[in-house]
């Protein structure tokens, strides 16, 4: 059946014009974060995607989304994160698909989580005597994150009242003289802390500098006693392992809310941070399917057991995410090589082909421990947020042209920064063979650079425009460049054969 849903859903959404920030970057982004509808993917990738939309996303019980909210308290301490979660994955999706079903579901889950609003502002799961405990910060997080990617892709702002209060009475219980953020929730103040990315979102959409306030307080206070020493400690060059209590989904979702300040800031030891836990991740903590942690945490450098506790999907999702991030941000191709390990590797691993259901941690071997069930799970509702967000950087577009990070079957409508409109159209049955056949189409006759990422597995890719042979060298960035006049009836002819290595592990 997932065939003839791939025709249904992926039926020419409506354009979308995202809802601008007030507050506009002081670092750009070297590739552009492509609004979804306009990358629809159309092989094994977007396969996945299809079935994680029609399968999940719409399918999901929103009364059981609800139910903590409703009636509180949630049935288990993190029960608030799921809704948050799911609006983030289900407005992606909906803007890549055009679903109007699944619009609609979203419409109507909006306004009533909203209206389990209380008055000062608390929008969590939490009785009274345990507020700001455990997971309480955490839920408001990604009720802010679902929240605002709705109202940004479907220009509806009816939430922004909510997110405002949720967003001011954080301003007012936590700060410099008031509660200590680090102490109230897990981890050495990694899972309140990362309420940095959408108070970041929130100074950015609505200009409101107390919210920028806040977020500088989030950042000094990480460095103070209680706090787990993100930015200095990763800056000094010390692994991942020692930072906070190691545990890697949330020191994760701080760093990428890091970055997202970095963008704001242009404090430059920020994007070193993150560099510097990507290299030592990489180099040192990532299973070769691209997950890392085992029982949730970094370990110590090569410590990755073959044991059934590995590959937490949170921590997967999560590394796409980071991975994401540091590639718009400097336009690198390792970034993308790293994203088309994940992509093609731990995340379909980790979702039941169907899509209806996911596994929390998934081995290297045996069988894949499935459940569609939110009960104890937080990465049922991870999982679908790392396939919504896969037409973003799929194809791309940069200062000079377009840019192909991931060579899966599908079609871009893109526009470059003088305007002009390009089509990108892949056909291909990558990775099952190794022949990329990629056609681009601008509105009319223009000079612009094709940018393709070579895997980096790949040493004997080949490239051909028209029969004839090209270059296959990288630049500094890792991409295989290609500038001319494109008038629209060329063909780029990408072939990648795959080469049997050895991986030590």
């Amino acid at each position: 059946m997932l065939p003839l849903l791939l025709v249904a859903c992926l039926t020419a959404p409506a354009a979308i014009t995202p809802v601008p920030d007030v507050v506009p970057a002081a670092v750009a982004d070297v590739q552009e974060a492509q609004v979804p509808d306009r990358v629809q993917l159309e092989g094994m990738v977007g396969t996945r995607i299809v079935a994680s939309t029609v399968n999940r996303l719409l399918e999901i019980d929103v009364d059981r989304l609800l139910e903590g909210y409703r009636k509180r308290p949630g049935r288990q301490t993190w029960d608030g994160e799921h809704v948050g979660k799911w609006l983030h994955a289900a407005s992606l999706a909906w803007a890549n698909s055009g679903d109007e079903r699944l619009h609609a579901k979203i419409a109507k889950a909006v306004a009533e989580l909203v209206a389990c609003q209380q008055e000062d502002g608390y929008l969590g799961t939490y009785l009274p005597a345990q507020r700001w405990t455990e997971w309480d910060v955490w839920a408001h997080k990604y009720n802010l994150i679902g929240l605002v990617s709705w109202m940004r892709l479907s220009g509806d702002r009816s939430a922004l009242p909510c997110c405002r209060a949720m967003a001011d009475l954080l301003c007012r219980e936590f700060g410099d003289g008031k509660r200590d953020l680090n102490k109230a929730g897990a981890h050495q103040g990694m899972a309140p802390g990362s309420v940095l990315e959408p108070m970041v979102w929130m100074y950015r959409f609505t200009g409101e500098t107390r919210y920028r306030d806040f977020c500088s307080y989030i950042l000094r206070n990480w460095e103070t006693p209680t706090g787990p020493h993100i930015v200095s400690r990763l800056v000094a060059g010390l692994g991942v392992d020692k930072v906070g209590n190691a545990k890697a989904y949330e020191m994760m979702s701080c760093i990428n809310g890091m970055l997202e300040w970095y963008r704001v800031s242009g404090d430059k030891d920020l994007l070193t941070a993150g560099e510097n836990a990507w290299t030592d991740i990489t180099a040192k903590r990532r299973y070769i399917t691209g997950t890392a942690s085992w029982k949730e945490h970094f370990h110590d450098d090569f410590n990755l057991p073959n044991t059934s506790d590995v590959g937490e999907t949170c921590v997967t999702v999560t590394w796409l995410q980071f991975n994401a991030h540091l590639l718009r941000l400097t336009g690198k191709a390792r970034y993308a090589d790293e994203l088309e390990r994940i992509v093609y590797n731990q995340l379909p691993g980790a979702q039941q082909p169907d899509g209806r259901a996911w596994g929390y941690y998934v081995q290297m071997e045996g069988l894949k421990p499935y459940t569609s069930t939110l009960d104890g799970q937080c990465c049922l509702s991870s999982g679908p947020r790392g396939f919504a967000l896969i037409p973003t950087f799929a194809i791309t577009a940069d200062a000079e042209g377009v840019v192909v990070n991931l060579e899966d079957a599908g079609k871009a409508s893109l526009r470059l920064h003088d305007g002009t409109a390009v089509g990108v159209t892949i056909a291909t049955a990558y990775p099952a063979e190794p022949t990329v056949d990629i056609a681009v189409a601008p509105e009319h006759p223009e000079a612009f650079t094709v940018r393709l990422r070579i895997p980096a597995w790949c040493s004997t890719a080949t490239l051909s425009l028209a029969g004839a042979a090209l270059p296959v060298a990288a630049g500094p960035d890792g991409y295989v460049a290609v500038h001319r006049t494109w008038t629209g009836a060329e063909h780029l002819l990408l072939t990648l054969p795959p080469t049997p290595r050895v991986v030590g592990g």
